[in-house]
């Protein structure tokens, strides 16, 4: 989201540019742009001369809603499978209340951050398509 905020004006950036700027694999970013896109973080453009701009203002999105959208767990331990089958340490354990707590202040943490101050604090420029 960075990349699409240096944009100017009705300027798109298309998959294969952010992907060279930012050494990231082109089969990744993309499927990365597509949930952004599913989000409403980021609308597409069609065609030869199509790609990606900005759909939101980057400081009115808690970071928290970004991670949580993009499928981003902030658990620091499981104690369930997604069979439902819990941890065997599941009923001894004693630092599960202790890890869920830390977990909780971590979300109220990044609550208070937006997608700005993740990206530097660009929000100021950021031209909403």
């Amino acid at each position: 989201m960075s990349f699409l905020v240096d944009l100017e004006g009705d300027a798109v950036a298309s998959v294969n540019e952010i992907s060279e700027r930012y050494q990231l694999p082109t089969m990744l970013l993309s499927k990365v742009m597509q949930r952004l896109k599913k989000y409403g973080y980021v609308c597409s453009i069609k065609g030869c001369s199509g790609g990606y701009s900005l759909a939101c203002v980057p400081s009115e999105i808690p970071l928290v809603k970004l991670l949580q959208d993009m499928d981003e767990s902030m658990q620091l331990v499981t104690c369930q499978d997604d069979d439902g089958e819990y941890c065997k340490q599941f009923d001894a354990c004693r630092i599960r209340d202790p890890i869920h707590n830390i977990e909780a202040r971590i979300a109220d943490l990044l609550s208070t951050i937006t997608v700005a101050d993740a990206i530097g604090g660009a929000s100021a420029k950021a031209n909403v398509a």
